[in-house]
């Protein structure tokens, strides 16, 4: 009998179907290769955004920078100092404590800043008194950085404590809000 040139002997058959499974194996192990891959990239993408989101929130929620007008000269010589407490005091510390409770949110301490501040500063630099600043109304909203920027500058550094209130209550007509209470 004749054989068809298309049947192969069945020994050779047996080496096809090991070589098919060798290369299926390979087939699978490229596949997982690439899943492998694509996991890690994705996983790489994932982290950049997360970590490019945080920074964007960080840059967002920063305070802007309020600028401190020229005026400084005019505090340099009053003693500045900040008490225990961590609010800014000016003047002579043996001189009569004078506690000003005020909040940049209201026309009344717009008004006692812009009339009677400056006499209680002229007292402080003659020594009679000692002139401590107690803020009023700590609940800034992100709308409003100049605010939380001045006040900041307030509890923290004590050589800016009146150049910035000025500042502050010069810009409170402009960033009148809900976030400070009459």
């Amino acid at each position: 009998m004749r054989r068809s040139p298309h049947v192969q002997p069945k020994k050779k058959s047996a080496a096809s179907a090991s070589a098919r499974a060798r290369t299926e194996l390979r087939q699978r192990e490229r596949e997982k290769q690439a899943r492998n891959q694509r996991i890690r990239i994705a996983a790489i993408i994932t982290a950049a955004v997360v970590i490019l989101a945080g920074v964007v929130l960080v840059m967002t929620r920063m305070p802007a920078e309020a600028p401190i007008p020229e005026t400084v000269d005019r505090f340099a010589d009053l003693n500045q100092l900040n008490t225990e407490k961590g609010y800014p005091r000016v003047g002579d510390i043996e001189g009569v404590r004078v506690s000003v409770f005020s909040t940049f949110g209201c026309e009344e301490c717009q008004t006692f800043h812009n009339n009677t501040l400056p006499a209680l500063l002229d007292r402080a630099r003659a020594g009679d008194i000692s002139l401590t600043f107690v803020p009023l109304g700590l609940r800034i909203v992100d709308r409003q950085p100049q605010r939380r920027d001045a006040i900041c500058h307030l509890r923290g550094e004590a050589g800016q404590v009146l150049p910035v209130r000025r500042r502050a209550v010069r810009m409170d007509g402009r960033l009148r809000g809900p976030s400070l209470p009459r």
